[in-house]
Formats: C-alpha cells, sequence, structure tokens
C-alpha cells in the first residue's frame, strides 16, 4: 500500500500537467445559415477597398490549450472560392504586432463539400494559447476569397471586418453577426496535487529513497 501511494507522488510530481482532448471553443450556426463573410472581398467589380478587407470573429479561452484543428462553415459563392486560405490568431482585429499565430492552408489540405453550403476541417500546427480573450481570422490569398459562413441577426457583434463600403474602415458591424467555427486540441489543465516548486525536489528524491528501502526489504 505504502508503495503504491510512493508512487502515485512521484509521478503526480513528474506531470505537473495533462492533456485533454476536447472541444476548445464552438460557436454553432443554426441549420438555415446561408450568408457568407468575404474575406477578403475579392471578386469581380468589386471596389479596390474590399481587397483590404479581412473578417475577425471573436472567441475566449477558459483554460490554456493546444489547438491542433479547427471545423469552419463556408459557402460556395461565385463571389469567391475556398482555394488556399490563412488561419490566424491575433490579440485584436488589425494589431499592430500583426497576428500571434498563423498557418498557411493549402487547397490540398482540405477535403472539399459538395452542395451550395458544408464544412471543412483543417489541422492547425499544435498551436498553444493562454487562458484569455483572442480573435480567429481567415484570409484568403492568391487571389482567392474565403468564404465564412455566418448568420445575421443571431450574434453579438462578433464580427469584425475592414474596408467594406457601408462601415468605417477599421469599425464594427452595425448589425449583429455571427460567424461559426470550432477549435479542438488539448486542454492543459492543473495536476491533481500541487506543491511549492521548493519543496518539489526533496519530496522527489524523498519519494526514490523510499522506494530503494522497500524495494530491499522484500528481497530480504
Amino acid at each position: 500500500m505504502l508503495q503504491r501511494i510512493c508512487i502515485s507522488l512521484i509521478v503526480s510530481l513528474l506531470f505537473s500537467t495533462a492533456g485533454r482532448a476536447a472541444t476548445i471553443v464552438e460557436q454553432t450556426l443554426p441549420a438555415a445559415w446561408s450568408i457568407s463573410t468575404c474575406s477578403p472581398c475579392v471578386f469581380q467589380g468589386a471596389p479596390v477597398s474590399f481587397s483590404a478587407s479581412r473578417a475577425f470573429a471573436s472567441f475566449d479561452t477558459a483554460t490554456a490549450a493546444v489547438l491542433d484543428g479547427a471545423r469552419l462553415p463556408v459557402l460556395n459563392s461565385p463571389l469567391g472560392v475556398l482555394g488556399e486560405f490563412t488561419g490566424s490568431i491575433w490579440s485584436s482585429p488589425f494589431a499592430a504586432e500583426g497576428p500571434l499565430l498563423q498557418t498557411l492552408i493549402r487547397e490540398g489540405d482540405y477535403a472539399r463539400f459538395i452542395g451550395s453550403t458544408g464544412f471543412i476541417d483543417i489541422a492547425l500546427p499544435d498551436w498553444q494559447l493562454t487562458a484569455g480573450s483572442y480573435w480567429l481570422s481567415v484570409f484568403g490569398v492568391n487571389g482567392d476569397g474565403f468564404q465564412w459562413g455566418g448568420i445575421v441577426d443571431a450574434g453579438d457583434d462578433r464580427r469584425f471586418i475592414n474596408g467594406i463600403a457601408a462601415l468605417v474602415p477599421g469599425g464594427t458591424a452595425e448589425r449583429n453577426y455571427l460567424q461559426g467555427f470550432s477549435l479542438q486540441g488539448n486542454e492543459v489543465v492543473a495536476p491533481p496535487v500541487a506543491a511549492p516548486i521548493g519543496n518539489t525536489l526533496p519530496l522527489l528524491l524523498g519519494g526514490l529513497g523510499l522506494l530503494t528501502v522497500l524495494r530491499r526489504q522484500r528481497t530480504h
């Protein structure tokens, strides 16, 4: 019994954090969603300012996490295609320092959907986030416009986009929008037993010593 307690103590000291697979963030859309936000709006005949537009959606994480995947609702539209795009996380829309994290998603990295609306799953390169508030953005590159699924009058001004004629550049949307998405990964949770840093090494050495004594007693 004592030996089991010692082993449990050592394990808890060696592994100060634990990963737990989960959906870290999820903003679901109603089944009848049918609009999208182009990011950027690079369709034929669009004003030049549209080419500088970028859509953002805010989200919060209650715990630290490592993100390894995302699901995004998209709309098949003649105004733009999926193609290649970047996925990024920002501290705030159009932050001066740029995105905190960013990755390029190539067209061959995800399966295209069939129909007018659908979802794509993309892999993220183990993005590490602390608990806090962030903004997710997707942005078409190489002349592509990302058609990000959303719905109007069902959110809380989560959409933030620059370059649309109806908005002041850099302003928030005048109506309520909700951009759908989910982020998957591993939550980083606190260990069940916390010990002060100064006491960790003596406890670990003491536990190892006690295990050595128990083994010697069992051999005699």
